[in-house]
């Protein structure tokens, strides 16, 4: 039996006036967030009359343990990282995806896309399905099987892309505003990016992650009143052993820059560990810098060591919420194919 229909965590944030992800934390127990926002978000649930679905779910009848063909539909989990579910970046967004879903009696089972071949539809057509929790980052293998299936979808990824299907990703640009208003809060006018991009022949970033973290940057430095540099901005492909020219180039700048802002923590991880032993270039020449990061994932791969202050993309939350967007769809609720959901990065000091 299908669990009643209610209002969707969508129509709550709208009578709220806030995001999903803050009606998520709110209804989820979370406590970072505002007394007023909180007071919003319990005010328009109890007007709506709105349970996250993992309540409205009726528990299901005794089946006898033999009876395969009688459980609940599990959720399909399709990843294209490397590696295994408690090992890729977004191993976060999993497991709390995961979570909620076992609290209704689902499971996510996980899907490791190794090949270049599409995703096999049969996969999704079988009937062993109900709904399809996708990651993407770079292609789209499992993209027409998912189209086709007419499941319920949902994307979750660093950046949103042209597909028919609701995406939940990362805020970019507000986490990036986060680094540049802590850095210009401790008087700094003179802050210089370290860009990494993702490998486009004219030198020129790629992602939209990418583009958004510049785009917030140069805005951050228009408002307030900083005049922009171009000596400022260090692009390097991720290749690793373009670390010390470039450190070498971002030494040399006159007047020098006092802050720095890396917008990618594989790269920080990297330039902590890369060899330095080279003429010119200091063991300790980030320490010329105040430095701030972005962490793309929830995993610092290391950069913990840096203490340097950051904003991270909740992955956990994200899952969370691609959970209950999906169980919602599986409910009865249609989401626009088109919707967006950004979530906001966590900032923390060092």
């Amino acid at each position: 039996m299908k669990p009643p229909k209610g209002p969707s965590i969508v129509e709550v944030a709208e009578a709220a006036q806030v995001s999903v992800a803050t009606v998520s934390r709110v209804l989820s127990g979370k406590t970072e967030v505002a007394e007023d926002l909180r007071d919003r978000v319990h005010a328009a649930a109890k007007r709506l009359n709105y349970l996250p679905l993992r309540r409205r779910q009726k528990p299901p009848a005794p089946r006898a343990a033999s009876d395969a063909n009688s459980r609940l539909p599990s959720f399909a989990y399709l990843c294209q990282s490397a590696g295994k579910p408690d090992r890729v970046g977004w191993s976060p967004a999993f497991a709390a995806a995961s979570s909620r879903l076992r609290a209704v009696n689902r499971n996510l089972i996980f899907h490791h896309l190794t090949s270049d071949a599409p995703l096999d539809r049969r996969i999704l057509e079988e009937g062993q399905y109900a709904a399809v929790l996708a990651l993407g980052i770079g292609s789209y293998k499992w993209k027409d099987a998912v189209l086709s299936s007419g499941l319920p979808s949902v994307r979750v990824g660093y950046f949103p892309v042209d597909i028919p299907i609701p995406q939940i990703v990362g805020d970019n640009f507000s986490g990036v505003l986060k680094l540049m208003e802590h850095l210009l809060s401790r008087g700094h006018t003179r802050i210089a990016i370290w860009r990494a991009y993702a490998g486009a022949p004219d030198g020129q970033a790629r992602n939209l992650n990418e583009r958004e973290k510049y785009a917030a940057y140069r805005f951050a430095l228009t408002e307030a009143g900083i005049e922009f540099r171009k000596s400022w901005e260090i692009n390097m492909p991720f290749d690793f052993t373009q670390i010390v020219p470039c450190a070498q180039r971002l030494l040399s700048v006159t007047p020098a820059p006092t802050a720095l802002l890396i917008d990618n923590s594989w790269t920080l991880s990297r330039m902590l560990r890369f060899p330095l032993d080279r003429p010119n270039l200091p063991l300790d020449w980030l320490r010329a810098f105040e430095c701030v990061q972005y962490i793309d994932t929830d995993l610092d791969h290391g950069a913990e060591e840096s203490g340097f202050a950051s904003v991270a993309t909740p992955m956990g939350q994200i899952g969370d919420l691609a959970a209950e967007l999906l169980l919602d769809e599986v409910g009865g609720q249609r989401y626009d194919r088109n919707l967006v959901l950004r979530v906001q990065p966590r900032f923390f000091a060092g």
